[in-house]
């Protein structure tokens, strides 16, 4: 009894400890990690990760209990012989039981640290990945007209005491549709059963997340005098023409807008 719990204990605090530092002894053939190459599959690993780290969460406190469990037993039969010729070798079963026990309770808790660590990171990360995901798959909507405002925008040394402004919208994109990667989320969730044997994690550094690209682009016709303060907001595009020399839409003669 006191040697398969041993056992026991060697296989699930020894090795979860090690594992949750991701310090390991050799690489598996890491199926998971070379799948990650979209958002869905990404996804799909990061999911299957944080679920063994439950399993493993769940392993350790088992372990545990089943060796306070045991010195309990233990104990209670050194009480039970302890006027027979058989006392000392209870004592000092149970001795040896009570040192693992604290033992094995000093390991799970350092182990559970490590994995409650590891998931608060990687669920950090699911989501922040998602949030750029859907900033990546939204819609930017550009303003519909343009507004004279009197005053510098600042970013020019010596600009014109007045600027143009436009407003716009990003849309978040709702859900995105993995349906289509169904066979590479299945390689990418293989790092569930690689996770003991890896030696390094496919998982993103804040600066290493995807960066949202907005392009913003500048139309200008005719001549737009800006000397005169002149500007005059278009109507119908996000931009601003020359007044008196035509009409404020986007048919002005001068004028510039953005898109």
């Amino acid at each position: 009894m006191l040697m398969r719990s041993e056992q026991q204990q060697a296989a699930a605090i020894g090795l979860l400890t090690t594992i949750c530092i991701l310090n390991l002894r050799t690489e598996a053939s890491n199926t998971g990690s070379k799948a990650v190459t979209t958002f869905c599959t990404e996804k799909a690993y990061a999911q299957a990760i944080l679920h063994q780290l439950g399993q493993w969460r769940i392993t350790v406190a088992t372990a545990a209990k089943e060796q306070e469990e045991e010195q309990t037993l233990l104990k209670l039969s050194a009480a039970r012989y302890a006027n027979t010729a058989e006392v000392p070798g209870y004592q000092a079963l149970a001795a040896l039981a009570r040192q693992i026990a604290q033992n094995t309770a000093a390991e799970a808790q350092r182990a559970a640290e490590n994995i409650d660590a590891a998931q608060t990171l990687l669920s950090a990360r699911a989501a922040e990945l998602s949030i750029v995901e859907a900033l990546n798959r939204g819609q930017i909507t550009a303003g519909t007209a343009g507004t004279r405002t009197t005053n510098a925008l600042g970013v020019l040394s010596g600009g014109q005491a007045q600027h143009c402004t436009s407003s716009g919208s990003i849309t978040l994109a709702d859900t995105v549709d993995c349906r289509a990667e169904s066979t590479a989320m299945n390689n990418a969730k293989q790092v569930e059963s690689e996770l003991d044997q890896l030696q390094s994690l496919k998982v993103r550094k804040p600066k290493n997340l995807r960066t949202v690209t907005i392009n913003i682009g500048m139309e200008v016709k005719g001549t737009v005098n800006a000397g005169a303060g002149s500007y005059e907001n278009l109507e119908e595009v996000p931009g601003c023409g020359n007044f008196g020399k035509a009409a404020a839409t986007k048919a002005a003669t001068n004028a510039f807008a953005a898109k």
